[in-house]
């Protein structure tokens, strides 16, 4: 269960997620829901004042505040667990029994599929084809040309997700028929002292994550550094997308850096970087040949002028 979030590519998430839960209950089920604490907030900010446990709930900071206080009042996981699935049934009871301000719901609804915090799917090919015709089918793009995903997971098992800041910028320089592009991710560890508080397994609140960058579908790797070094990685493929993946770390008030280099042939259609983002915590922000970062929570493009086929 806990790494079949682990794959950009939701369709093949929810195949899964529906697998383990039938193997798990023996119950079928025609949707499958990805929703991040962000997304999820979102949703209940359209419905009237709500309450978690007697005390007044706020949407707006439930992957934050919320979740950090429930480590605080109960550092047993057995325990948390409880009273996090007591809190759903309560907060999910009221919600059903109040009417939701409709257009802010459908709002919040449409940022949550636009952001990929919310991603759809169904075993029901119809139902299914409608999400990927719609494009809220949370899919990794199939890898057209300038086509960039980052996908960063933390792998320490600790909440430094909470206190990471991330920037991603894209660039491309053509020469006759050929570009070459690089992208650089800049992972900054901002763990205060008081983070160890927090589960943080045996890394303390040394930041580890697992960062994997998705290529258009007929570019071929360069070269990829980490800290200005030469990286070990896996160079595998996904959907039809080479892959490069590499472990990074960084300690509290420190920034690791991560160069992929990649090369691909052009044609006489225009070129354009783009890349869609990570439901994250702290939105990355993203910016393209070192222009001013903003903030990644929609699909972004930059256009890249080039002469082949003058």
């Amino acid at each position: 269960w806990s790494n079949i979030n682990l794959s950009p590519h939701f369709p093949s998430v929810g195949q899964v997620a529906h697998g383990l839960y039938e193997a798990a209950t023996g119950a079928d089920t025609d949707l499958v829901v990805r929703s991040d604490l962000t997304g999820v907030g979102a949703l209940l900010g359209a419905f009237p004042p709500l309450e978690a446990n007697g005390r007044s709930l706020d949407p707006a900071t439930l992957a934050t505040d919320f979740i950090v206080d429930s480590y605080r009042l109960f550092p047993n996981e057995a325990e948390q667990t409880e009273y996090l699935n007591r809190v759903f049934r309560d907060v999910l009871t009221q919600a059903i029994a109040q009417a939701p301000d409709t257009p802010k719901l459908l709002g919040a609804l449409r940022t949550g599929l636009a952001s990929r915090r919310i991603s759809l799917w169904s075993p029901l090919d119809p139902v299914h084809a409608t999400f990927a015709a719609a494009r809220v089918d949370g899919a990794l793009p199939p890898g057209d040309p300038g086509n960039i995903h980052v996908a960063i997971q933390n792998f320490a098992a600790n909440k430094i997700d909470l206190f990471t800041s991330i920037a991603i910028d894209l660039s491309a320089q053509p020469t006759g028929c050929v570009m070459v592009g690089t992208a650089t991710i800049r992972i900054t560890n901002d763990a205060p002292p008081e983070a160890l508080h927090l589960p943080h397994n045996r890394y303390g609140t040394t930041g580890r994550w697992w960062v994997n960058v998705f290529l258009p579908e007929a570019a071929r790797l360069l070269s990829i550094t980490a800290d200005s070094e030469e990286a070990k990685g896996a160079h595998e493929e996904e959907q039809h997308r080479p892959v490069t993946a590499v472990l990074v770390t960084a300690e509290p008030n420190q920034t690791t850096e991560l160069v992929v280099e990649w090369v691909e042939n052009l044609d006489d259609a225009p070129y354009s970087l783009s890349s869609q983002p990570q439901p994250l915590v702290n939105p990355a922000t993203i910016s393209f040949d070192g222009t001013n970062p903003t903030p990644f929570i929609q699909t972004a493009q930059s256009t890249v002028p080039h002469t082949c086929g003058s």
